[in-house]
């Protein structure tokens, strides 16, 4: 979904999370679905649960893939919670938020009392959010069995209750499934005149039966 132009940005967000660290953390989400939705069978029991768990399991296990040296990740911990450090500063979580790419990210947080409010950025009491000094960031993802992963987003978490996440001060698009068909579909459909139009003529030209006979 579209996101406002004028959210303050963590200092240095974008020096750790750079093109390629972004592209790494997007394929191995889009792997980790690719694998949740071949593996989700509801003859066998899935349900929307489990695919949660499968899906956040691979999905962790594909960042830890990655995070090797030269990768500007470096995982910290693999259980009970997973945590990885990018770049100098940033520690990085990933939890599922939504169904759909459609959902709001600004009112889409982690269903999880066991460790997801770990990752609200603490500042003095009384005193507003300091984005610019964040330095914990959630990797948020949308996903269903049917349409795998539909956008993923990175996050600064400002408030919790129930020891749940309940507010973003900050959040920034890596990928959406919408956007991309649509810049998929973009270049065929920017000239549907013209190939109406040559279809048109080419029925409209004279045949020479033999001689189409004869180059076949």
């Amino acid at each position: 979904m579209p996101l406002p132009n004028s959210l303050p940005t963590p200092d240095d967000l974008f020096d750790a999370f750079t093109p390629s660290v972004s592209d790494q953390l997007v394929e191995a989400l889009l792997t980790s679905c690719n694998n949740a939705v071949e593996t989700h069978d509801e003859s066998f029991g899935s349900n929307a649960i489990t695919f949660g768990l499968n899906l956040y399991h691979f999905a962790t296990h594909e960042i830890s893939r990655r995070a090797v040296e030269g990768s500007g990740m470096h995982v910290l911990s693999r259980f009970p919670l997973f945590r990885a450090r990018v770049g100098l500063r940033f520690e990085l979580a990933c939890y599922k938020v939504g169904d759909s790419g459609g959902d709001n990210i600004w009112t889409s947080f982690p269903n999880n009392h066991s460790g997801a409010a770990s990752m609200v950025q603490s500042y003095l009491p009384g005193l507003e959010p300091n984005i610019s000094s964040a330095n914990k960031v959630v990797l948020a993802y949308m996903a269903n069995p049917e349409d795998g992963l539909g956008a993923a987003y990175l996050c600064v978490a400002t408030k919790e209750a129930d020891n749940q996440i309940v507010e973003w001060g900050f959040a920034h698009e890596l990928y959406s499934r919408t956007a991309m068909r649509d810049a998929l579909a973009g270049p065929a459909m920017q000239h549907p005149e013209e190939t109406i139009q040559e279809a048109e003529i080419a029925r409209r030209e004279p045949r020479n039966r033999n001689s189409d006979d004869a180059g076949e």
